[in-house]
């Protein structure tokens, strides 16, 4: 055989070898990826377990810019449609308060003709007031016009 063969198939075997062997896995100085992240010194401490949820109903949740009309409202659909229906406030010119949200609080609102009811409102138009099926809401949204 000639040298460079001889050669080259040395050095495969020896990395054959190489390959082969294992790291061990509690030496941090052979295998730096296994290697333990730092522990903050405020999560070393045990934590309390979490205490069980409450079985009262959930609780309404608290907007800042609620008008005063609305504040009283216990029901958080009639409490989005309220809103929605509520004037538009055009003291800032520009900014991300002088926009018109009242097509998001229409799309949170779960019951679909109260929806319905306050898209009709919103977009001022009277004929989708035709597609609600709940007759009260329906007379209702009919006479928001």
């Amino acid at each position: 055989m000639n040298f460079s063969r001889i050669l080259g198939l040395a050095l495969l075997a020896v990395s054959f070898t190489i390959i082969s062997v294992p790291a061990k896995a509690d030496d941090p100085e052979s295998n730096p990826i296994i290697k333990p992240l730092p522990v903050p010194e405020s999560k070393k401490t045990e934590a309390s377990a979490p205490e069980p949820a409450a079985a009262s109903a959930p609780k309404k949740v608290e907007i800042s810019n609620v008008p005063a009309e609305c504040a009283g409202v216990s029901n958080a659909d009639r409490q989005n449609l309220c809103i929605a229906k509520s004037a538009v406030n055009n003291e800032k010119k520009f900014g991300y308060e002088n926009k018109d949200h009242r097509n998001y609080y229409c799309s949170i609102i779960k019951d679909r003709d109260l929806q319905t009811y306050c898209y009709a409102v919103v977009g001022k138009k009277l004929s989708s007031c035709d597609l609600i099926v709940d007759p009260g809401v329906e007379k209702e949204c009919k006479a928001s016009f």
